[in-house]
């Protein structure tokens, strides 16, 4: 198969598309498991291949649109990262754009967090303080109490 040494922005999100179908879930991790195994996988990226290389650009086989996901889903995590820790920080380097694309990718890798969810109430805690000083107080007292019980 010819191959050219970047897939078009067309494939990059027609890949993404198909990832995001129910019946591919199990590709966006890559972990195998009783119900999963690599042969299930190997097919899955085989129909991926032939629906990503009909379109205009880069033709791979099913091996190389898997390398390529892997890549695709690392770099974004680094974005995502070097852009968090940018906005942690303050300020110094240039915070790197994050596409719509980007954005399906870490929800695909990353699905949305409790704390995210507005339909989602979450518990409040609430935490007490007692300053050691006035439980020392308590417990002398207490003491008092009980010997002039005795």
């Amino acid at each position: 198969m010819e191959k050219k040494s970047y897939c078009s922005r067309k494939q990059k999100e027609l890949l993404v598309e198909l990832l995001k179908l129910k019946e591919n879930e199990d590709l966006i991790s890559g972990k195998f498991n009783q119900k999963f195994s690599y042969k299930d996988s190997e097919n899955k990226w085989q129909k991926i291949a032939a629906t990503v290389n009909a379109v205009p650009g880069s033709q791979k086989d099913w091996k190389h649109w898997k390398k390529i996901w892997q890549d695709i889903r690392s770099k974004t995590k680094k974005r995502k990262a070097h852009n968090q820790q940018i906005c942690g920080t303050g300020g110094g380097q240039k915070v790197v754009d994050i596409t719509d694309t980007d954005e399906q990718i870490l929800e695909l890798i990353h699905p949305q967090l409790i704390s995210e969810n507005k339909d989602i109430e979450e518990n409040k805690i609430v935490f007490d303080y007692v300053d050691p000083n006035e439980m020392k107080k308590e417990k002398i007292n207490i003491v008092k109490m009980q010997l002039n019980l005795q």
